[in-house]
């Protein structure tokens, strides 16, 4: 399963990451297109596509979830910069160093995933988990506290791709650019591009939350749906990154 991965990552990220490798003596969009590339690894498609299909399905239920969105790409700002600082400040032992835990990480979002999908199901009733999906919190901050740990918890997930694209790539960039303090955030949003494309393509078309005004079994359908297609991906990513 692993290696099915791999073999659509590499097919579907060569074509930007030639175009990144030529925008190299442009620092800022050399960060954004990797960011994009990075996208595509392995170990990051899995948690971007649940991201799409949970702020997604907020927005075609309520509002375009762009508060979620934005605290999301915050939490990824926050763990690529906090990385990018401690490999300035410390030097690159951190790197071994982190390298050996983040597999560990990357291993609990497959089982996340497929939570979230139970309870978008409602086959669990986890009050808390309410924050992430529906809308009894939205005047609260809470989902928002979800989104920013969300993007937190993916980004720390790292595998040998993210490895190489991030620490040995865009770093040496950060540690000589007169710029290079920006890079890691320019990443992160590199890494969050299809969410905001997709949240556009909502607010533009004026699809937010059209199922509840049209229905609300269909809004619950496209409830059960989305997190039928979170488990099925949690699912999967769980036997590829536990059993492969």
């Amino acid at each position: 399963m692993h290696h099915i991965f791999h073999e659509w990552s590499t097919v579907l990220s060569n074509p930007i990451a030639n175009l990144t490798y030529s925008m190299e003596s442009v620092p800022i969009m050399f960060a954004l297109l990797l960011g994009m590339v990075a996208i595509l690894a392995p170990c990051q498609i899995t948690g971007n596509l649940g991201a799409i299909m949970l702020y997604g399905n907020k927005s075609l239920q309520e509002k375009v979830a762009w508060k979620e969105a934005i605290a999301f790409i915050i939490g990824k700002i926050t763990v690529y910069s906090f990385l990018g600082v401690i490999v300035l400040v410390v030097g690159k032992e951190i790197m071994e160093s982190f390298q050996s835990i983040a597999p560990y990480i990357r291993k609990l979002l497959g089982p996340m995933l497929v939570f979230i999908g139970l309870v978008l199901m409602g086959l669990i009733n986890f009050k808390f988990s309410f924050s992430f999906t529906r809308g009894d919190f939205t005047k609260s901050k809470k989902g928002v506290y979800s989104a920013f740990l969300f993007g937190v918890f993916i980004s720390l997930g790292f595998c040998p791709t993210m490895f190489l694209l991030f620490f040995l790539t865009l770093m040496p960039i950060v540690l000589t650019s007169s710029v290079g303090v920006l890079l890691p955030s320019v990443f992160a949003v590199g890494t969050s591009l299809p969410l905001l494309l997709f949240l556009g393509l909502i607010a533009f078309t004026g699809y937010q939350g059209t199922t509840l005004k049209q229905s609300k079994k269909i809004g619950s359908l496209v409830q059960i749906l989305t997190g039928l297609l979170l488990f099925t991906i949690g699912a999967l990513d769980t036997l590829t990154f536990w059993f492969a």
